[in-house]
């Protein structure tokens, strides 16, 4: 990104804005015509980990309360989730030069056994998943 160029640099910023403020709404708009089902007592989950991003909140709290509307509530279901931080190689490359091995291993989350939290939730139904 060019920094001596104002305009460029707004142009870019305003991609970027769109592929994560806009491109994390279209999956779902796509997937839920092929989701509605004919089939009493199925239902089938989405499921957002994105952290506590208003927008991103916002958006899933509004789709809920669409699909409620349109009566689809019983078929699909999403699942939004708060989740800290999970102990990854990623998340360990960064933390370990700063904190000591003992309290990220106190703070952190098992990343397969937040997996399978996530994945419990979405097939209960639950509206939100906060760990």
């Amino acid at each position: 990104m060019d920094f001596n160029d104002p305009k460029t640099m707004i142009e870019k910023l305003r991609d970027i804005m769109m592929a994560n403020l806009i491109g994390f709404a279209t999956l779902p708009h796509l997937a839920i015509p092929h989701m509605i089902s004919n089939k009493r007592g199925e239902f089938k989950s989405i499921i957002e980990c994105r952290g506590r991003i208003a927008a991103v909140n916002s958006y899933f709290i509004s789709l809920n309360e669409e699909l409620e509307y349109q009566e689809l509530k019983n078929q699909i279901k999403i699942t939004l989730c708060h989740l800290g931080s999970i102990d990854t190689i990623t998340m360990r490359n960064h933390t370990d030069k700063y904190f000591p091995k003992w309290l990220i291993d106190y703070v952190t989350m098992n990343a397969e056994e937040t997996a399978k939290i996530i994945l419990q939730s979405g097939l209960n139904g639950q509206n939100e998943l906060v760990s």
